[in-house]
């Protein structure tokens, strides 16, 4: 099998693990596609229509290969987040499961939180205003509000009417009746949230939020990530156990 053009291995390759942040060998940097262009470094390309790969080790080769088995190439990965090379199967699960903040530079602060606790330690948390599940995940917030912080971003995932919530929160959330908006998401009550929103509300860390759900793929919350970049889809049963664990594969009840 002959090796694929360098340019070719940095936009097939970023589909390579399912779900996961783009990769590229490590020794080809990820510009954009625009910045590409504008070189003259692409003379052509075309999305192919590849669900996504699997990563092979056979006859001390690594190969990856499309799901219905039609392509196939060789070569390396980089997680381009935490800038860690994939060289063996096993580190797939650990890269899979782990949102290296730190390594992307990423400043949840920036994204609106409704903060909970004054512990040492971070904890970021997705979810939606109507999420039941969230709110069993919410509800166990307050008694570790002494060992961690929590960073609660809320999204729309459920329609309109979450929209329209996440839009109240944030909005009071920059006023000086803070303290209402995180009672009001803790609880799940917001029927003593403003009708109207004030015309000077900042809309830009709502937006960042969403975009900033795009890329981590986020497909359902609510969403945890510990401090060391673990990640657990849904509300774990033992919020406290989870956090304090090393676990970083996670099975939850959706």
């Amino acid at each position: 099998m002959k090796l694929l053009p360098a340019i070719f291995l940095l936009v097939v390759s970023s589909l390579a693990v399912a779900g996961q942040p783009p990769v590229a060998s490590p020794e080809v940097s990820t510009p954009t596609e625009a910045a590409l262009f504008a070189k003259g470094a692409i003379n052509a390309m075309k999305a192919l229509p590849i669900d996504g790969f699997n990563m092979v080790e056979a006859g001390g080769e690594t190969y990856f290969i499309s799901r219905n088995g039609r392509f196939a190439f060789k070569g390396q990965l980089m997680d381009t987040w935490s800038k860690t090379p994939i060289t063996r199967i096993e580190q797939v699960d650990s890269v899979m499961n782990r949102i290296p903040l730190a390594d992307m530079k990423l400043n949840i602060d920036e994204l609106g939180p409704v903060l909970v606790g004054k512990g040492k330690t971070p904890v970021v948390v997705f979810v939606d205003p109507q999420c039941r599940y969230c709110k069993k995940l919410q509800q166990q917030l307050p008694a570790l509000a002494d060992r961690y912080t929590f960073k609660i971003i809320p999204i729309a995932v459920l329609g309109q009417e979450s929209t329209i919530l996440v839009n109240k929160i944030e909005c009071l959330l920059q006023t000086k009746d803070k303290e209402k908006a995180t009672t009001a998401l803790l609880n799940q009550e917001y029927a003593g949230l403003p009708e109207q929103l004030p015309g000077n509300c900042d809309k830009e860390p709502m937006q960042k939020a969403v975009i900033t759900s795009a890329i981590l793929g986020l497909a359902a919350v609510p969403f945890v990530i510990a401090q060391d970049g673990r990640t657990h889809k849904g509300a774990p049963d033992d919020l406290a156990g989870w956090l304090n664990s090393t676990q970083s594969v996670s099975t939850a009840k959706q």
